[in-house]
């Protein structure tokens, strides 16, 4: 039996340990589709109607027969000039196959086998060992330069989660076993995939503070942080927040003079204007604040601070960078116009919160006014519009502070149903501005279904002119097979956007109804740069925001693993 090993993490490949193919050499993108999906799929019979679905997609409608037999043909003809004695693929009335006498192993077979293997192993030496190999195994994304093809899609979604989860377990290990190093090299190594992973990030910040490196673990907390506000527009988790303070208290594991903790407690500059934080640590601060009030008595208020553009129409794809402008310009007014002793956070993408110790209502009043006049005599200040709403503390934790609401009206609710094989889904979306629920069958359905649905709704809108593309009645002709030619024209959705769409059910019909497999709440805050933005929730209570459609994707196999 022939033996070959295929790589599919990252650039493509099959070897036999002498002799290589890449698909460099193949010079076709469609010969390397196919060849490919045969052997990802070869423990079954590929019909010509599942081959032209991978490889041309919904393209597939002009004698698709005729171009995959023009495609089979040239692809046995390119594997005889590496091999001439292999057969490769057989061909069946009507479909294809990868020769059943070829064993085939891929490394996405080796990272299942051998993390299987080391969590199964008794001996923690072993079971590191095992999952340092399943670790190595993966190169990069699957199939990586096509990972927008649909049956691609869920599998490099799926692996790239599955990797995640191989290095968490990986760096726990070697974080039990004091080899902090090794914890760096393996967290770092999977923050290039996933680098808004702050589970990731607490255990990277957690092992720096046990190993010493008490400056580095302060700069990761904060760099991480900033990421957080940046891609999401939210702050650290409680998670990221506790591993931080874990990372300080190892700072006290060794005695110290009285004159040496002071000098480390000072502040290193003189301080002026509010003290800026993130949240984690304003909760901590809100929190002792409520304890002294309690206790004392004052009056002490907290801010939330909006802000938005007045006209979020002409903005187009440049609306965020004018948002991230506008809070950068807000955050120096809040600074300069506030006393040392107050106290800042940025809540999301769009919102300040500020504390206001030792202050009434009206001198509460009197704050936000002057913030306000710092702010509006700043250049390009007229743009946007700034409510705020202020509140007296009442002594009690994390009353004042907004919550996301999973069902409000720009909230979808999806029922899955059912999962293939390849790891594509089948289901309905709701919700409470959906007439009538729209069911979907794998995740390019339900890409154009939520589309349609937000488009109906108004909101959130998209700020790129969308596409239609219609079919000439000539093909243009490719050497893989028949071609087509298509136009496009813009056109502008004809809704417009809604503070408040029209509603149709109520929050409790929309969360009676579930799915047979899972059930998710995703709420959509933009489709920014022709892609989605949001958080999605499940009904255990679990969260995770994204920035993009496969970002969801990557969370929604996550909550189903």
């Amino acid at each position: 039996m022939e033996e070959f090993k295929a790589r599919f993490f990252s650039k493509l490949e099959l070897s036999d340990g002498e002799v290589t193919l890449t698909q460099e050499e193949m010079h076709s993108d469609r010969l390397v589709r196919l060849f490919f999906y045969l052997i990802a799929n070869r423990d079954k019979v590929c019909s010509i109607a599942d081959i032209s679905d991978a490889i041309w997609g919904m393209e597939s409608d002009v004698n698709i027969s005729g171009a995959v037999k023009n495609l089979a043909w040239r692809l046995r003809k390119f594997l005889k000039n590496k091999w001439p004695d292999v057969d490769f693929i057989f061909t069946y009335k009507g479909s294809y196959k990868i020769n059943p006498d070829i064993h085939i192993v891929t490394d996405y077979d080796e990272l299942t086998d051998l993390t299987e293997e080391g969590r199964r192993a008794s001996d923690l030496r072993d079971k590191v060992r095992l999952l340092e190999q399943a670790f190595q195994t993966y190169k990069g994304r699957f199939m990586a330069d096509y990972d927008t093809d649909h049956w691609v899609m869920n599998l490099a979604a799926y692996y790239q989660n599955y990797f995640i989860s191989v290095a968490k377990e990986l760096a726990g290990l070697y974080e039990r076993l004091g080899e902090y190093e090794n914890v760096e090299r393996i967290v770092n190594r999977a923050t290039l995939e996933e680098p808004l992973d702050e589970e990731l990030w607490a255990i990277l910040i957690r092992s720096l503070g046990a190993a010493g490196k008490f400056r580095k673990a302060e700069q990761t907390f904060h760099s991480t942080s900033e990421k957080l506000y940046d891609a999401l527009g939210i702050g650290p988790s409680e998670e990221l927040v506790a591993a931080y303070e874990n990372s300080l208290d190892q700072v006290h594991d060794y005695e110290a003079g009285i004159e040496t903790i002071l000098d480390q407690l000072r502040e290193s500059d003189t301080p002026a204007g509010a003290f800026y934080c993130e949240f984690g640590v304003f909760k901590k601060i809100y929190e002792l604040s409520a304890r002294r009030l309690r206790r004392f008595g004052y009056p002490i208020h907290i801010a939330l601070v909006d802000l938005h553009l007045k006209d979020e129409s002409k903005g187009g794809r440049d609306n965020g960078a004018a948002i991230e402008k506008g809070m950068d310009m807000l955050r120096e007014s809040i600074l300069s116009s506030l006393r040392s002793g107050d106290v800042v956070t940025r809540y999301s993408r769009t919102q300040y919160v500020i504390m206001l110790p030792a202050c009434k209502y009206e001198t509460g009043e009197k704050v936000m006014k002057r913030i306000f006049d710092d702010f509006e005599g700043k250049r390009g200040s007229g743009r946007y519009r700034h409510p705020f709403t202020l509140r007296e503390m009442p002594g009690t934790q994390g009353e004042n502070i907004p919550v996301q609401n999973p069902m409000s009206s720009d909230s979808l609710r999806i029922c899955v149903d059912h999962r293939s094989g390849t790891g594509d889904f089948g289901g309905h979306v709701t919700g409470a501005a959906v007439k009538d629920p729209v069911s979907f069958e794998g995740t390019a359905e339900f890409f154009s279904a939520v589309n349609r649905i937000l488009d109906d709704m108004g909101r959130p809108q998209t700020n790129t002119v969308q596409r239609r593309f219609q079919e000439s009645s000539k093909g243009s002709g490719t050497d893989d097979g028949p071609g087509k030619e298509s136009s496009s024209s813009p056109e502008v959705s004809d809704v417009s956007w809604q503070y408040a769409p029209l509603l149709y059910h109520t929050a409790e019909e929309i969360m009676d109804d579930r799915g047979e497999l899972a059930t998710f709440n995703i709420r959509f805050f933009g489709r920014n740069n022709s892609t989605w933005q949001g958080t999605i929730f499940d009904d255990k209570g679990d969260e995770a925001s994204f920035v993009s459609e496969l970002d969801m994707m990557h969370k929604v196999n996550r909550m189903i693993m």
